[in-house]
């Protein structure tokens, strides 16, 4: 098995072939089983379960609020080393491991990182230099289940070490792992919802989309059950296909597989008319099987995560990709961070962080720069320094 990392873009998904497609934006006028929603004029005639779709994407457009867990003192974490062992070959993880670096840092926490690539070995290897070098936290950080590495969690929990796991659950959904501090997440069942929500707003109900589920990722199966029992709840009307395949073990991280999925769905149900993986990285290469299937002007795609190249896709607007569920990076490390700190000075943990996501369209990343991910500009809060001045005292 190797890193949920493998399923994350990477810079050169920025090379996907581009997809020629006029833009319409979530509310353009007219509507289809495939298409944009209804003029505002005819809103009031939408079905509820369609207004409240649009209502609460409307909702999640804006600025992420912050949540502010309880205030505590960081002093007796001065000092010490954690460990962070994660596969670093995705920008995503680095990012998140740099945000972690830099949050410990601000408190006198120094940050070591062990980068195991994708082996399973290197992994337990890493843990185990983390035990023997009497880590004051260890950090399985690139999405690997802590399932797989059960006994090393119980030989750091003998060590008397917290260990902890990065989105390898929910808040809600936590691994059972005996001996597992904590997983830091998001909320991905609740970002399934999102999507679900666009889509059904999008198609005023009665959508046919095809989603692309990789089992093997946990967080891929929280993500699209919220999906479906959102479209279930709101819009029981619509149709919802689901294809499966592992992501960690397919060749050349699944593009080949997806393109395939997305193409034969496409030929085999001629009103589809959405293509939606977990991922967005995923969706890059959904968007190929759509160019291969000559649907590029009837079909769209969605997904979580606001990476570069499909974020770039939106503000084009000449795309099947119309809407990301972005997270917010930084504050996701961040908010590893705190819980690391409280189990090192004897705090109670903070279970669900509520770590904000936002939706992005064509409409709203018009005046973004998209070139590089800026978590202040692209969610208009900073929300390190929070943490530093809200959350995190020297007292």
């Amino acid at each position: 098995m190797s890193s949920i990392t493998r399923t994350l873009s990477r810079r050169r998904t920025a090379l996907v072939l581009p997809l020629l497609l006029p833009s319409l934006a979530l509310a353009a006028c007219g509507s289809s089983g495939n298409g944009g929603a209804t003029t505002k004029n005819a809103s009031a005639t939408l079905p509820a379960g369609v207004a409240q779709a649009r209502a609460l994407v409307d909702a999640a457009s804006k600025t992420p609020k912050f949540f502010a867990p309880p205030a505590f003192a960081t002093t007796k974490a001065r000092g010490k080393t954690v460990w962070y062992v994660g596969d670093q070959s995705s920008n995503i993880i680095q990012e998140w491991t740099s945000g972690a670096k830099q949050a410990l840092a601000s408190q006198g926490v120094k940050l070591r990182v062990y980068d195991p690539g994708s082996a399973s070995a290197e992994h337990i290897k890493g843990i185990q230099l983390a035990i023997a070098n009497r880590a004051a936290a260890i950090i399985l950080g690139d999405g690997w289940s802590p399932v797989v590495f059960s006994a090393q969690v119980a030989q750091a929990k003998k060590a008397g070490i917290p260990f902890f796991s990065l989105v390898s659950g929910t808040p809600k959904f936590q691994p059972k792992v005996p001996g597992l501090a904590l997983d830091v997440s998001y909320d991905y069942v609740a970002v399934g919802r999102l999507l679900a929500d666009w889509f059904i707003a999008d198609s005023n109900g009665k959508g046919d989309a095809l989603l692309i589920e990789s089992p093997d990722i946990p967080s891929s199966t929280f993500e699209l059950n919220g999906f479906r029992e959102e479209v279930a709840k709101l819009a029981p009307g619509a149709k919802v296909t689901t294809k499966k395949f592992n992501a960690t073990t397919a060749p050349n991280l699944g593009q080949d597989l997806v393109a395939n999925i997305a193409r034969t769905g496409i030929l085999a149900d001629p009103k589809l008319g959405y293509i939606i993986p977990a991922f967005d990285s995923q969706a890059l290469y959904a968007q190929t099987g759509v160019q291969q299937a000559g649907a590029g002007q009837r079909v769209k795609t969605a997904g979580f995560n606001s990476i570069v190249p499909q974020m770039q896709n939106l503000k084009k607007g000449n795309t099947p990709f119309r809407m990301d569920v972005g997270g917010v990076n930084v504050w996701l490390a961040y908010a590893l961070a705190d819980n690391v700190l409280r189990a090192i000075v004897g705090q109670p943990l903070v279970r669900d962080p509520h770590v904000g996501v936002r939706v992005f369209t064509h409409d709203n990343v018009q005046n973004l720069n998209v070139n590089a991910e800026d978590d202040a500009a692209w969610y208009e809060v900073d929300y390190p320094s929070l943490y530093t001045t809200k959350v995190w005292t020297k007292k």
